[in-house]
């Protein structure tokens, strides 16, 4: 299920944000019945300069999506949205820079996964080696629990 996301702007302070909150909880429930297929986010900014919730930014998400993710409420505070774009782009950067830095760990793990085949290769062509000498020296052949007792 994919999430879609639509914008609510606030231009007055008549409404609280509880009832705004509500009105959107249903707004959302009409579109996830009309496109069942999606999970229906509205990202609402109240665009004004005084009052409790000027210049506030959060989301608000349906029912479905509440019950999904077991969360309490249908408002989910968000404080990257009212970051400004280089915060956020530094936010990204430090994401990109985790996540290389994790394919690097694998590839680092890897690597030691690999010596240490390598190792035990040359470690078992030491023992064979071993035994040939010892096949040599004794110019006879060795039976299994001689090869063992090399082991």
């Amino acid at each position: 299920m994919a999430n879609k996301i639509f914008d609510s702007l606030v231009f007055s302070t008549n409404k609280s944000k509880d009832e705004i909150v509500a009105s959107l909880v249903t707004s959302i429930a009409q579109r996830e019945k009309a496109d069942p297929s999606n999970n229906w986010i509205a990202r609402v900014t109240h665009i004004y300069n005084t009052g409790e919730n000027a210049g506030a930014s959060y989301f608000v998400i349906g029912d479905k999506l509440k019950e999904q993710k077991q969360l309490s409420s249908n408002l989910v505070e968000a404080p990257v949205a009212q970051v400004d774009s280089t915060k956020i782009d530094e936010i990204r950067v430090t994401q990109i820079i985790d996540e290389k830095l994790q394919g690097q760990s694998l590839q680092i793990s890897d690597e030691k996964i690999s010596q240490a085949v390598e190792e035990k290769i040359a470690n078992n062509e030491t023992l064979s080696t071993l035994i040939k000498a010892e096949v040599a020296k004794n110019k006879t052949s060795l039976g299994i629990s001689d090869i063992i007792a090399f082991s």
